[in-house]
């Protein structure tokens, strides 16, 4: 990944788990609990494009966990 493709994947995911802390703390219905750090673990495996070779589609959380320890 280029520089900017890595500076929008780390500003989007710092925006979700912001918006996922203000969002908890009003308290309103609709709204989405914050990220934890099993959604954290699952969205950089997984989703960030940086360990596709070594972090399958289709891996479980535990496996996602295991690779990053």
């Amino acid at each position: 990944m280029g520089k900017l493709n890595k500076l929008f994947f780390y500003g989007g995911v710092l925006f979700f788990f912001g918006t996922g802390w203000s969002l908890a703390e009003e308290k309103k219905e609709g709204f989405l609990p914050p990220l934890t750090h099993a959604d954290a673990a699952v969205i950089l495996t997984k989703y960030s494009g940086f360990f596709d070779r070594y972090v399958k589609e289709d891996a479980s959380l535990n496996e996602c966990v295991a690779f990053l320890n």
